[in-house]
C-alpha cells in the first residue's frame, strides 16, 4: 500500500444518478475475503469519531455488527479498472472513483478507516481515497470524510439475526490460528508474510519479559497487526504508547488504540478506555463516558471495571449517586479477589452507605484486605481495634496495623500512630 503523512484530495461529489440507485443494492460480499460491506457509505461529512460510531451503531439488513474497515480493507476493494462518475465543486465538473462490488460513494470515496496514523504527538487516522487509490493519515477532526462500514465473515451467532444465514459453521473457519506456541524463527516468518495473528503473538513476545524483550521491535508488530484490525494488538500497542516503552509515550494515540479495540467488543480495552475519559489522558475528561465503557468492561467480567464502576455510583460521579449500585459491583469485584473492593465494601458495612451499620460484615473485609496489603484497610483494622468498634479492643493489634499503614505513608495512620504513642498505648 503507498502510504504518505497527509495527503489533500480534490472536493469530489457524487453525481446525483449515482444517489438514485442508492436503493438498489444493500450490502456486497467480498468472493475474495468474504467480507460484507453497506452497498453505500454514510452519505454525509463527519469527523473520525462519527464515523467509528455511525458504523458501531448501524443497524442494516438485519445485522448490528457493522464497525469502521481497517485501512488495508479499503485498500482491498479499490479496483483501477471499475470506474463510477460524480461531480466536483462548485463548477459541477466530472470526476472518478475506483471501487469493486458497485458499491455507491458520495464525496467522491473517500472515507475514513480504523487504522491509526503515524505521526507522532497527533490524533490521526488513516482514510483512503477511491479517487486516486492511495492512503494517507489525517487528523481525526478532519471533515468531509465518509463512513463506510463492513462487517466480518458470518459466524454461527449470525443465524439469530437473519434467516437468510445458510452456511454451516464447519465451514466458516471463524477461529483464529493459535501461534502462542510456535517457534520464534516460525512466527517471524508468518508474520513477516502478513498474517495479524503471528504479528500479534511476536509482538508479544518482545514486550514480554525474557531474553528476547524489545519494546521498539514488539512495537512495531503490534502496529502491523493493530493496523490490521486485530483487537488484542490495538490494546496493547495502546498499553506501550501509555507507558511510553518501544515508542514515545502519547496518551491521545493510546486512546484512539483503546477505541479500536473497544469498538471490537474486547473487554480490557473498554476498561482501559474507562480509565483515560477517567483521567483526561488522551481524550477530554468525562465522567459519563468513563462510566458508559467501565460498565461495558464491567458486564464482561473485568475485575478493575467493577470496582471503578462501584466507585463511580459511590461518588456519583457521572452518573446519579447510588449506594446500592456501588456495593453490588463491589461486591463482583471482591468475589474475583478484589482486595481494594474488600475495603470499599468494609467503608461501606462500617457507616451504613446502602445498608445498616454491620460491623460484622466491616470487619472481616478490612482483615482480609489488609492482609493483602490495602493501607485504608489496615488503618481502618487498626482502629476498629483501637477504639474496641466491632471487635474485642486490642492495643497490640491496633499497634500492629496501624503500624503498617503509617509505614505505606498513610497520614491518618501517621497521625494515630503519633496518637498511640502519646497515650502510652
Amino acid at each position: 500500500m503507498r502510504h504518505s503523512c497527509t495527503i489533500v484530495f480534490l472536493c469530489l461529489i457524487a453525481g446525483s444518478g449515482a444517489l438514485a440507485a442508492l436503493g438498489q443494492q444493500d450490502t456486497w460480499t467480498d468472493p475474495a475475503t468474504g467480507l460484507t460491506w453497506t452497498g453505500r457509505d454514510n452519505g454525509n461529512d463527519v469527523t473520525w469519531q462519527q464515523a467509528q460510531d455511525y458504523c458501531r451503531n448501524l443497524q442494516f439488513a438485519g445485522y448490528s455488527n457493522w464497525r469502521l474497515p481497517t485501512a488495508d480493507e479499503l485498500q482491498g476493494i479499490y479496483d483501477a479498472s471499475a470506474d463510477q462518475h460524480g461531480v466536483c465543486c462548485n463548477d459541477k465538473h466530472q470526476v472518478d472513483y475506483h471501487v469493486k462490488g458497485n458499491l455507491r460513494l458520495s464525496e467522491g470515496g473517500i472515507d475514513w478507516s480504523s487504522s491509526p496514523g503515524t505521526v507522532p504527538g497527533e490524533k490521526m487516522s488513516y482514510i483512503f481515497s477511491f479517487n486516486v487509490g492511495v492512503s494517507g493519515s489525517n487528523p481525526v477532526e478532519t471533515t468531509a470524510r465518509r463512513a463506510l462500514c463492513v462487517r466480518n465473515v458470518p459466524t454461527s451467532e449470525d443465524t439469530a439475526q437473519t434467516s437468510a444465514h445458510t452456511e454451516s459453521p464447519a465451514n466458516l473457519s471463524t477461529q483464529p490460528e493459535d501461534f502462542s506456541n510456535f517457534p520464534l524463527a516460525t512466527l517471524q516468518q508468518r508474520a513477516t508474510a502478513g498474517d495479524p495473528g503471528a504479528q500479534y503473538q511476536l509482538g508479544f513476545r518482545y514486550q514480554a519479559s525474557g531474553a528476547n524483550q524489545n519494546y521498539a521491535q514488539a512495537a512495531v508488530w503490534l502496529g502491523k497487526a493493530a493496523y490490521q484490525g486485530n483487537a488484542m494488538a490495538q490494546l496493547l500497542l495502546g498499553l506501550l504508547h501509555t507507558l511510553g516503552k518501544g515508542v514515545p509515550q502519547d496518551y491521545s494515540k493510546a486512546a484512539i488504540l483503546f477505541r479500536q479495540a473497544a469498538d471490537q467488543g474486547n473487554a480490557t480495552a473498554e476498561d482501559a478506555l474507562g480509565v483515560s475519559y477517567e483521567n483526561g489522558l488522551g481524550v477530554l475528561k468525562d465522567y459519563s463516558q468513563a462510566a458508559a465503557w467501565y460498565r461495558k468492561a464491567a458486564e464482561q467480567g473485568v475485575v478493575h471495571a467493577q470496582y471503578s464502576l462501584g466507585m463511580v455510583y459511590f461518588s456519583g460521579l457521572g452518573t446519579a449517586k447510588d449506594y446500592q449500585q456501588a456495593m453490588y459491583w463491589f461486591q463482583k469485584a471482591a468475589a474475583q479477589n478484589s482486595a481494594i473492593a474488600r475495603f470499599a465494601l468494609g467503608v461501606m458495612y462500617e457507616a451504613g452507605m446502602g445498608t445498616a451499620p454491620d460491623y460484622e460484615q466491616a470487619i472481616p473485609l478490612y482483615r482480609v484486605a489488609a492482609a493483602q496489603g490495602v493501607v485504608g484497610a489496615q488503618n481502618n483494622l487498626g482502629t476498629c481495634y483501637l477504639l474496641g468498634d466491632g471487635t474485642t479492643q486490642d492495643y497490640a493489634q491496633a499497634m500492629y496495623w496501624i503500624q503498617k499503614a503509617a509505614a505505606q505513608g498513610d497520614a491518618g495512620a501517621q497521625f494515630n500512630l503519633g496518637a498511640m504513642y502519646s497515650h502510652g498505648w
